[in-house]
């Protein structure tokens, strides 16, 4: 009995705003957590997800080369990126450029399909 008491007397202890709050969320007919991803959804703006920032350095040149002169065998994969990484600061910019230039092509593609889906 003491535990239920106690309980009682903790919601005695809400505010007007708290209450007013929790039943907005049961109106709502979501869950708690439902609820406050509900809400946040509406304010928080997502960053975008490139599929290239799940590449490393190397796997960005590689991909990017074997696109542009087809496929490659192990060795010259090899010998093109030893030769590349010769120059560090050089392979450096020459990512970041590749890395633009995908992200790019996957908004490009994300505003075609975007466009389809309104079109539908």
């Amino acid at each position: 009995m003491p535990l239920e008491e106690e309980h009682k007397d903790n919601t005695n202890d809400l505010t007007e705003e708290e209450i007013n709050l929790l039943s907005q969320i049961r109106q709502s007919n979501l869950s708690p957590q439902e609820y406050l991803q509900q809400i946040a959804g509406e304010h928080v703006e997502v960053t975008p997800q490139y599929k290239i920032d799940d590449l490393s350095d190397d796997e960005v040149y590689l991909l990017d080369l074997e696109s542009r002169v087809g496929e490659l065998t192990d060795e010259e994969a090899a010998e093109a990126l030893s030769t590349a990484k010769s120059n560090e600061d050089f392979f450096k910019k020459q990512i970041e450029g590749i890395r633009k230039e995908y992200k790019e092509r996957e908004d490009l593609q994300t505003q075609q399909e975007e466009a389809l889906r309104e079109q539908e």
